[in-house]
């Protein structure tokens, strides 16, 4: 009978036990963002370039333990084909830091999914891919269609493309030409209002004869230099205008044959 009562308190202390250790270690699923969710897939992993050096990536989850620690959990497949999993343990910073990074990533491409300029890339096979450049990566683009009507996150990552430097060798950018001449018209126009206004106020005139004749001077000298910025507007506006029709085109064309090429592009990227 002891023997039983014995067994039975021994029981009891071990399942409080199983269940304190349960409860010190605490593991609670983080999402990165609500777009991602829990579940960190392939698409994903491939449109924000996370985990870089897993070959044959997955998929990944992160857990928050006991508030202190972070575990990423990243499953793969091996050369056999078997899902093999790796772990790697960090401070439970790290997942505001991958937080903060996928936030920027979010914010920089819908701002140059909004830039007016549109590409098409042309792939080794000749097969070409239409819209706007999101992303340059050390290695590859990103390139979302522009028929996206509801631009955001979620749609990029659903409509997305991205191609490495090794599958592509032409970009053409399509640029916004008459968007083009308007500005050198524009800095024609500023550089002919200061040199009129400059000239027209420092051409000499002859001082009349006449009582307050400083007066009357400064009044010449402002007449001057209103005429002289009006003309030198008209003809400021007329050279930016006949350089910006002559210099400025409707597409750009850039060969791409190296990862260093790609630096170019970055050039047609707001952020």
């Amino acid at each position: 009978m002891k023997t039983t009562f014995y067994a039975i308190v021994l029981i009891i202390i071990h399942l409080i036990l199983i269940q304190f250790c349960f409860a010190q270690d605490k593991a609670v699923l983080v999402q990165l963002s609500p777009e991602i969710g829990d579940t960190i897939d392939l698409s994903e992993r491939n449109y924000y370039d996370l985990f870089p050096v897993i070959k044959d990536f997955h998929y990944a989850v992160f857990f928050l333990i006991n508030d202190t620690t972070s575990e990423l959990r990243i499953w793969y497949l091996k050369d056999e084909g078997s899902l093999m999993d790796t772990v790697i343990t960090n401070s439970a910073e790290s997942i505001g830091n991958y937080k903060a990074y996928i936030r920027q990533i979010d914010n920089e491409r819908l701002k140059n999914f909004e830039y007016d300029i549109k590409i098409k890339v042309v792939n080794m096979g000749g097969d070409a891919f239409d819209g706007k450049l999101l992303s340059v990566q050390s290695n590859s683009i990103i390139i979302c269609p522009d028929s996206v009507t509801s631009p955001n996150t979620l749609s990029f990552i659903n409509s997305y493309t991205k191609l490495n430097v090794n599958e592509f060798d032409t970009v053409h950018i399509e640029l916004n030409y008459w968007s083009k001449v308007g500005i050198w018209t524009g800095v024609g126009s500023l550089v002919g209002f200061l040199a009129g206004m400059a000239i027209g106020a420092t051409t000499p005139i002859d001082k009349p004869e006449i009582p307050n004749s400083y007066y009357w001077s400064d009044l010449e000298k402002l007449d001057n230099a209103s005429k002289g910025m009006v003309i030198g507007l008209l003809v400021g506006a007329s050279a930016g205008l006949v350089v910006g029709l002559l210099t400025s085109s409707s597409e750009e064309t850039i060969e791409i044959n190296s990862a260093a090429d790609l630096e170019l592009l970055r050039d047609y990227l707001i952020q």
